[in-house]
């Protein structure tokens, strides 16, 4: 009995050091500016949106790190480093053509306003 409460304080203490490692993590902090950027997401929203924003966010990081790591669980043994170094490329690719839509789109707004 007394061993399902320690697993479940190793279970909470590893949830919230890894929680407090994402949220303090420089990327993430600058992953959201982009996209409350790209979503023109300002600091003039009420209760309600607020915590639709959030809502929004806990589901969708929940879905994605659902999906990737099913992902990964099906072709663990299948990815050669071959097609690691290809998929690097690739979501390398998308990353930096995201970066350059941000760039441009900042550029015309910057161009606009003047």
């Amino acid at each position: 009995m007394i061993w399902n409460y320690v697993v479940r304080g190793i279970l909470v203490f590893c949830f919230l050091s890894a929680f407090g490692t994402a949220v303090m993590n420089p990327a993430t902090i600058l992953s959201f500016m982009v996209a409350f950027a790209a979503f023109e997401i300002s600091g003039n929203v009420s209760a309600p949106e607020g915590a639709g924003v959030v809502l929004g966010i806990l589901a969708g990081t929940l879905g994605w790190w659902l999906a990737l790591s099913g992902i990964v669980a099906l072709f663990r043994e299948r990815i050669t480093d071959r097609i690691y170094k290809w998929l690097n490329r690739i979501l390398g690719g998308f990353m930096m053509i995201f970066g350059m839509v941000m760039m441009i789109r900042s550029a015309w707004s910057w161009i606009i306003q003047r």
